[in-house]
């Protein structure tokens, strides 16, 4: 029997990758010959979340969460690993406090570490990127601040990946779009621990499109790495197009930006946004919505895209990040747009809300390329990669 043990930042938690483990360990629960554990450093809503787990999964959590480094810390580390006899440690993120317990597994050259990368492996590049369009080259002072300082993050996250990809066995990224950036942000020279599996979709899939209302659906934190302001942007327009006064915007979500947005909307006098706040269902809107709408700056893998396809929802997005080719093909399962052009966004979107035929076709075919994404299909991947361990 195999023992393996999740090392996680945050067990449980509301965001992805809490949501993704527990997926993935109930999987490999159910499977008789996987003995299962999680190992968290800090805990959110753990009386909501917790009973999502099933019952013979162990969790156990640090001892000192406010200093990771500390000595206990590391003596508890060991301890797991040694009583459970674990012989496969799931990294699933790079916080990098976690990587000292890391560094030091007992019994190293007898446990297959496999490190997952959550995010895009350039998110830090492209972090630097829209930081310095907001500051103009000739406020020198800012500019040179922001270039050193984000620069020397960089450099330090590159070094701590290039330790991290020599020390795992195996290294997961989510997207095949990630394989060349991941490879030449970090300097990689042998790629042959690099795997590819992609997040699978929570939510049940839908056999065919459900009756849509004429709503636009926007699902995700109201950050800034979401391009919410561009979302805004074009909602404007479309409240100025007379052929979509029956549409409306549904916005499912909370965060930092919310005032803003909600100033935004009132000062623009937009009357067809609905905020419906943080929300732990979200089937209900994707079954209801005609069309999902991304605008985000950058993303790792969003499961809202898929999830929404699985649900007949037809994906109007930008195309600004990598893995996002993997998800929707143009024009067949949905709409790209070059990042950031609004104009054309709008034209787009406008198109689409005019055409009922249009809109039947993708959704039909976004119903069969979120199989791609389905449990069944992502838990076979997995299982090919702990089983070849």
């Amino acid at each position: 029997m195999k023992s393996i043990l999740f090392y996680i930042t945050r067990y449980p938690g509301y965001g992805g990758i809490e949501n993704i483990t527990t997926l993935l360990a109930n999987h490999l629960s159910l499977r008789k010959h996987y003995k299962v554990s999680i190992l968290s450093c800090f805990q959110q809503g753990e009386k909501e979340l917790s009973p999502l787990l099933h019952t013979d999964i162990m969790l156990f959590k640090l001892p000192n969460p406010t200093y990771i480094k500390a000595v206990e810390n590391q003596i508890f580390y060991n301890q797991i690993i040694t009583d459970n006899q674990i012989d496969t440690i799931i990294y699933q993120d790079s916080y990098y406090l976690n990587e000292c317990l890391l560094f030091n597994t007992p019994n190293r050259n007898s446990i297959k570490i496999i490190c997952v990368e959550h995010s895009a492996p350039n998110n830090g590049l492209i972090s630097v990127h829209q930081a310095l369009k907001k500051n103009p080259w000739y406020n020198f002072y800012a500019y040179a601040k922001i270039a050193y300082f984000h620069g020397l993050g960089i450099l330090k996250t590159r070094k701590r990946k290039q330790q991290l990809y020599a020390y795992c066995d195996k290294y997961v990224v989510l997207s095949s779009g990630y394989v060349p950036i991941f490879i030449k942000m970090n300097h990689i020279t042998k790629t042959d621990k690099i795997e590819v599996i992609e997040n699978p979709i929570s939510l049940p899939l839908q056999n065919k499109v459900s009756t849509k209302e004429k709503i636009c659906l926007f699902i995700g934190r109201f950050t800034s790495t979401k391009g919410i302001f561009h979302l805004l942007n074009i909602w404007k327009s479309i409240e100025q197009t007379p052929c979509c006064n029956e549409w409306k915007l549904i916005m499912v979500g909370d965060g930092e930006q919310r005032k803003e947005i909600e100033t935004y909307i009132y000062t623009n006098q937009l009357k067809r946004i609905q905020l419906e706040g943080f929300k732990k269902e979200v089937a209900p809107y994707y079954q209801k919505a005609s069309i999902f709408l991304m605008t985000s700056i950058f993303e790792g893998f969003p499961l809202t895209l898929p999830e929404a396809m699985g649900n007949g929802t037809v994906p109007i997005a930008f195309n600004s990040f990598a893995a996002i080719p993997d998800i929707i093909t143009p024009d067949i399962d949905g709409i790209l747009i070059p990042p950031f052009d609004e104009k054309l966004f709008t034209v787009r979107l406008i198109s689409l809300m005019k055409d009922t035929n249009e809109r039947k076709r993708l959704a039909e075919n976004a119903l069969k390329k979120a199989q791609n994404f389905s449990q069944p299909t992502i838990w076979t991947k997995w299982d090919k990669l702990l089983e070849n361990e």
